[in-house]
């Protein structure tokens, strides 16, 4: 995936102007404790404004971590499958995940994936994230796991060589609780009762459908709120229909694969966030459905 290169630490410096027997003259004054990080095979710059502290991290480093951690969860009784990997912006992030194991949560097949992001450009350490998938359409279902912790962060300024065992031991811990933690929120949503009525005013409460002022933007929220609702009687949502857990599976659909995305992200990025931090804003209107039932 174009991750087997070197990123390097190079001196930040500042433009100054300054006269010279009356003559403007451009000079480089180096910025003291200040960095940029660039690949050393092309030279692009791929973050700035790091410190003496920063450790760079290389990719083909962190992807061994990474796969180190997969064979000791291997050696552990877990199927290991590839599943996705990415590196975008020039190189400055990178991407990898991998199905751990499977399951059924309320009787709806479920996989448990971990994955790995790490950057050049101080958008992220090295975190190593669980998210649980169900199989009927890719959603992100973990979100509102508030009992559950599924991630682990190491800085670019730790030592992380020694850790590989622990953290294999940690992460298996993490997926077991992960997955009871979600039984529980799936259970509570199965038994909030829902009618089509509170489906359709949590997502007029949830794009504030009250405050809009133009044809334009009703327009839009009809369209949107079509797509919910279509996603909401499709076959596999058709076991919890009436329920709030069938309206999470539906707004999962509608949000993620229905929606158009906004600011210019794409949907590896898209997937990529709800990986690492699940859907938000599946969470947020789950939360305004539940209220509504009550």
């Amino acid at each position: 995936i174009g991750a087997d290169f070197n990123a390097e630490k190079t001196p930040a410096y500042r433009r100054l102007t300054v006269l010279e027997n009356g003559i403007p003259v451009d000079k480089f004054i180096e910025v003291p404790n200040n960095f940029f990080v660039e690949r050393t095979d092309t030279h692009q710059i791929l973050g700035n404004n790091v410190t003496s502290t920063y450790s760079i991290f290389d990719f083909r480093d962190a992807a061994m971590y990474y796969f180190s951690i997969l064979e000791q969860l291997k050696n552990k009784g877990y199927q290991i499958t590839p599943a996705f990997a990415k590196i975008w912006e020039n190189g400055a992030r990178l991407f990898i995940q991998h199905k751990i194991g499977g399951g059924q949560v309320m009787g709806e097949p479920v996989d448990s994936y971990l994955s790995l992001i790490t950057s050049h450009d101080k958008s992220s350490g090295f975190v190593l994230a669980l998210s649980t998938v169900r199989l009927f359409c890719s959603n992100q279902i973990h979100r509102m796991l508030k009992n559950a912790s599924m991630r682990m962060v190491l800085r670019h300024t730790t030592n992380n060589g020694a850790r590989i065992e622990a953290e294999a031991a940690q992460m298996i811990a993490m997926e077991k609780a992960n997955r009871a933690a979600l039984e529980e929120y799936a259970q509570s949503l199965a038994m909030t009762k829902i009618t089509d009525a509170n489906l359709f005013n949590a997502f007029a409460k949830y794009k504030a459908l009250d405050t809009m002022t133009t044809q334009r933007q009703v327009n839009n929220f009809e369209y949107l709120a079509g797509n919910l609702m279509a996603c909401y009687n499709m076959p596999d949502v058709a076991n919890y229909r009436g329920t709030a857990l069938g309206a999470y599976y539906a707004a999962s659909d509608a949000f993620q694969h229905v929606e158009p995305l906004r600011n210019s992200k794409t949907r590896d990025q898209k997937m990529i966030e709800a990986s690492l931090d699940g859907n938000v804003e599946l969470g947020v209107f789950t939360d305004t459905v539940v209220q509504m039932a009550r």
